[in-house]
């Protein structure tokens, strides 16, 4: 009975994980997992309160700062390289304004609920 309740604990544990993790912020054809957008946004903020009161997450200064920040996640380093990389960030800072609401997919942009 033990031999065949840990591989099922196990399977739910999996399961468990991988309804959590299955929330994307929609942007065009690409999505992009909750925690690395709201990731993003916290670095956003930081760096508006670092900066000048006229220099605010609207700037592509920020976005281009935003790309050399270490703490940017990886899922998200590739939307640097496109031009329209400052639109993006801004579509995905939007759709996170109010993250619980991403999470419950109240927003159009965030996909994977449950």
């Amino acid at each position: 009975m033990a031999a065949l309740f840990a591989p099922m604990l196990l399977m739910l544990l999996m399961l468990t994980h991988s309804c959590w993790s299955t929330v994307h912020v929609q942007d065009g054809n690409s999505a992009f997992p909750l925690e690395s957008v709201k990731k993003m946004k916290e670095i956003l903020g930081k760096e508006a309160k670092a900066g000048p009161a006229s220099v605010r997450s609207q700037s592509p200064v920020t976005f281009l700062r935003l790309c050399l920040n270490p703490e940017l996640p990886k899922d998200l380093r590739p939307v640097c390289d496109r031009e329209d990389a400052p639109a993006v960030f801004r579509r995905l800072e939007l759709a996170v304004e109010d993250p619980d609401l991403c999470e419950l997919c109240v927003n159009a942009a965030c996909t994977g609920c449950s």
